[in-house]
């Protein structure tokens, strides 16, 4: 039994994922692109797949077999399952797969107009529903079940506001609100 923590890599890994059989975890490599899968002890690695590199942040989705991998000006789905991959528009921003369907939750924002939408949309994004307008690009989102969303938005004062925001029915909960005169 080891002393303390096991280094599951010999390169900086980040954006790990539990895979749901609860005994393995994938990780990813910033330097070379590679997703690996291992066990806790770090003595089972195998090569998942190899991406681009310098991802600034990973969405894995519920089984860990697809990814959206967000880079500075762009947004790639990965489907490591059968190596194939796609860039998402342009104005689709910070995408979030859900951890318990085949959804993802994402701003899509027109530069030129001001105007955007908090979306959900299939795991392919062959179809979407818009489920709050916005004029913020500014939200921090994370999936709280399969049918709501927690929104974080900070003001130019550093107050933060969250909200629980209902899919189906698009209703509004508010959950912090920082109080100040």
């Amino acid at each position: 039994k080891p002393a303390g923590p096991v280094a599951l890599s010999s390169e900086p890994a980040s954006f790990p994922f539990l895979m749901p059989d609860g005994v393995s975890l994938r990780y990813y490599i910033p330097t070379t692109g590679g997703i690996y899968e291992t066990n806790f002890a770090g003595t089972q690695v195998k090569a998942v797949a190899r991406i681009k590199p310098r991802a600034v942040g990973i969405s894995w989705s519920h089984a860990g077999n697809v990814i959206i991998a967000r880079y500075v000006g762009a947004n790639i789905r990965y489907d490591l399952a059968t190596g194939t991959s796609r860039t998402l528009d342009a104005k689709i921003r910070t995408p979030i797969l859900s951890p318990v369907g085949d959804d993802v939750a994402y701003i899509f924002y027109d530069e030129t107009t001001g105007e955007g939408n908090i979306s959900v949309a299939d795991s392919e994004f062959k179809a979407y529903k818009t489920v709050m307008q916005t004029r913020s690009t500014d939200w921090t989102m994370a999936w709280a079940g399969s049918d709501q969303l927690l929104l974080k938005s900070t003001a130019e004062n550093g107050f933060d506001t969250i909200i629980g925001l209902k899919i189906s029915t698009k209703e509004l909960m508010p959950i912090i609100r920082d109080l100040y005169q």
